[in-house]
């Protein structure tokens, strides 16, 4: 079997990946009000290729949705068709199994997923390759390298859920609370298969945009054109 056989049949595997894809229900309760702390309450679940490939954003992980730029909300706010997308987007930015580039494809094929419009997905996929999103997985990365937790443990999620709303809470003011009751995940372990759906949801993004280049140039009258000529 030649090399380049191979790399076919591989490329085929992985790009069939997303053909049956799910996404759950987000769930998600509001921790504090401005900015706003969320944090999911029930596990968030992406599933392909018949579970396959999955991410799990478990139950206690802490999300402000900022990992899609403030500027965009105005357009989509994450609060809304996003929800489920952005907060696994937030997820892998925390996280950071996967590369910048994993994450962000993950978000355009869940927004595909939860129905939004071909404009607005790719305005918004436009928007997390700006500077600004960059900014926001590196000052992440330096977060999670200080030892900051984005996790809280099962036990005090139920703690949070059955507590009262405080007007005045901020993350870390939260993360303090809940440090001074070890109620803090130290140290966090993604899921194994983490990191091959994010390489494969790369592979899949690519192949869906030269899919969708190579229908745009046969629309071209000048490609058609050029071919009949042949």
């Amino acid at each position: 079997m030649t090399y380049r056989f191979k790399a076919t049949i591989l490329f085929l595997v992985i790009g069939c990946f997303l053909t049956s894809c799910t996404i759950t229900r987000p769930t998600i309760t509001q921790l504090a009000p401005s900015p706003p702390i969320f944090m999911v309450s029930h596990p968030l679940r992406y599933e392909a290729n018949d579970g396959e490939f999955e991410i799990i954003v478990p139950v206690g992980f802490i999300t402000d949705l900022a990992s899609i730029p403030s500027p965009l909300w105005w357009w989509e706010s994450p609060h809304e068709g996003t929800l489920a997308p952005a907060i696994l987007h937030d997820y892998l930015y925390w996280e950071q199994t996967c590369l910048k580039d994993e994450a962000d494809a993950v978000m355009y094929l869940a927004m595909k997923e939860v129905g939004l419009s071909w404009g607005k997905r790719n305005l918004i996929y436009a928007g997390i390759r700006t500077p600004i999103a960059l900014k926001s997985w590196y000052d992440n990365k330096a977060a999670r390298e200080a030892g900051e937790s984005r996790f809280f443990k099962q036990a005090y999620v139920q703690t949070l859920l059955d507590s009262t709303i405080n007007s005045e809470a901020t993350l870390l003011s939260l993360q303090n609370e809940a440090s001074a009751t070890e109620g803090m995940v130290s140290n966090y372990q993604a899921s194994r298969g983490l990191k091959a759906a994010c390489e494969a949801a790369l592979n899949e993004y690519r192949r869906t945009q030269n899919s969708a280049y190579n229908k745009a140039m046969q629309s071209d009258p000048r490609f058609v054109a050029l071919h009949a000529s042949r």
